[in-house]
């Protein structure tokens, strides 16, 4: 028992014959969804195997159905149970699992998404064979009814194409749903600080930084898309003539780019990555100069004339955050 969580040992013993991997069904008012998600975890193929239920304080019958579908459990896997109290946020989530998880390899399960049965065993068979220390896959796409749209989402070809500096300013790297990450991601660099980002932003540039990540290429999960916390509304979804509305949706989206930004700048200088702080530094400065006209548009009436270079930075920005609002993202 700790002050933000109650963590339980609940069934099973697992084998000794395999490393112990921890697979992390991370839920927060998932009710709708939990149900195929813990079938999807007990289902795993792996012969030794942790699974940690861990609920950040949902509102709803969440953590109930959990219960009630591991209550009978008689299965090979070792379940535990965790209910953060208070909600911790989904990065303060996110870290607090890495001090609940005893495995080799943690595999990442949102509560929404739903692993196939070889799952673990797959990611963990590519695990030993690599130094890497984040593994993901393809997905299968289903849409929030859990019917299969056709998709497959791969992001092989893009990362094995993109250049690390590229990556560092990236908001689009791996799929964090098809993870699985060696607890080094945490040990090496610590807790991530920045609350409004996500963990695949983080995680993959950190492995990308130290040694870089490998791919499992086939679908190992059932992806639920349009639902969930990293699903951002686009700004084409609202009319041109509704200007606060867009701004507002946009401040949204460059609010994460800089904390990712910033986390990123962080882990840079954790492990003295000079070259690539130099071009997080200079990406983030463009954000949050971005953020501060967005809020003030005469904020650097006079100080952006203090140089050339700084004029034509300022105006493509400015030319940049007008195309944003009037064409939309």
């Amino acid at each position: 028992m700790t002050d933000d969580s109650e963590t339980r040992q609940e069934v099973g013993t697992g084998s000794v014959a395999a490393p112990l991997v921890s697979l992390v069904v991370m839920s927060y008012n998932q009710a709708g969804f939990i149900a195929e998600t813990v079938a999807g975890a007990l289902a795993q193929d792996y012969p030794n195997l942790e699974i940690v239920f861990s609920d950040d304080g949902s509102g709803d019958d969440t953590f109930a159905i959990i219960e009630r579908a591991v209550a009978g459990y008689a299965g090979p896997h070792a379940i535990r149970l965790n209910r953060n109290t208070p909600n911790m946020g989904f990065i303060g989530h996110l870290n607090h699992i890495f001090s609940l998880c005893r495995g080799e390899l943690i595999v990442y399960n949102a509560g929404d998404d739903i692993s196939l049965p070889t799952r673990v065993s797959r990611l963990m068979a590519v695990a030993q064979e690599t130094p890497a220390l984040l593994i993901h896959s393809d997905a299968f796409e289903i849409d929030a009814a859990g019917a299969r749209t056709g998709a497959i989402n791969s992001r092989r070809d893009a990362l094995d194409t993109m250049p690390i500096t590229q990556a560092a300013k990236a908001m689009a790297l791996c799929t964090g749903a098809t993870c699985a990450w060696r607890p080094e991601l945490m040990t090496r660099f610590g807790p991530i600080v920045e609350a409004p980002t996500f963990d695949d932003l983080i995680f993959c540039f950190r492995a990308l930084m130290t040694g870089g990540v490998a791919h499992v290429p086939e679908p190992l999960i059932e992806y639920r898309v349009g639902v969930g916390l990293s699903t951002m509304e686009s700004l084409r979804d609202l009319p041109a003539s509704a200007l606060e509305a867009r701004t507002q949706r946009l401040l949204k989206k460059l609010d994460l780019r800089s904390a990712t930004l910033r986390q990123r700048l962080r882990d840079c200088r954790t492990i003295g990555a000079a070259e690539l702080e130099d071009v997080v530094a200079a990406e983030l400065a463009k954000v949050d100069y971005g953020i501060r006209i967005l809020r003030d548009p005469g904020c650097d009436r006079w100080s952006r004339l203090r140089s050339w270079a700084a004029l034509r930075e300022s105006m493509r920005v400015r030319a940049r955050l007008r195309k944003k609002l009037n064409v939309g993202v």
